[in-house]
């Protein structure tokens, strides 16, 4: 069987944390890009398809609940990651079932099985 590589989109400001995150995935056999702000969030997804984004929700000045509710409602598969406890995420406004939120640092056993389930 040839299963397709998931292609994941890494959306966090912090540099290293997002560069590691990334090797991470790779090294469980994912495609992945980076970004580090909205504005090439929104470029990276506009050039190539994405399976999963990883949106962190404080992207410096920027608040990555403005693209994740975006993409959320266009059916895409989005992830939410923040520092602070995911029960004060702020989910109004995400239709339907809302996406998982993960605490920074995020658990990759748990990630993985969100990402590409066994």
């Amino acid at each position: 069987m040839n299963e397709r590589r998931p292609n994941v989109l890494v959306i966090e400001d912090d540099i290293d944390c997002a560069e590691e995150l990334a090797e991470l995935l790779e090294s469980y056999d994912m495609t992945v890009g980076v970004a580090h702000d909205l504005s090439s969030a929104r470029a990276r997804a506009a050039e190539q398809e994405f399976d999963v984004a990883l949106v962190d929700l404080a992207l410096g000045q920027e608040n990555g609940l403005e693209v994740a509710k975006e993409w959320h409602r266009e059916g895409r598969f989005v992830v939410l990651l923040t520092g602070s406890s995911p029960g004060e995420v702020d989910m109004a406004g995400f239709t339907g079932a809302p996406p998982p939120v993960m605490r920074k640092p995020v658990d990759v056993r748990e990630l993985r099985s969100l990402i590409a389930p066994d």
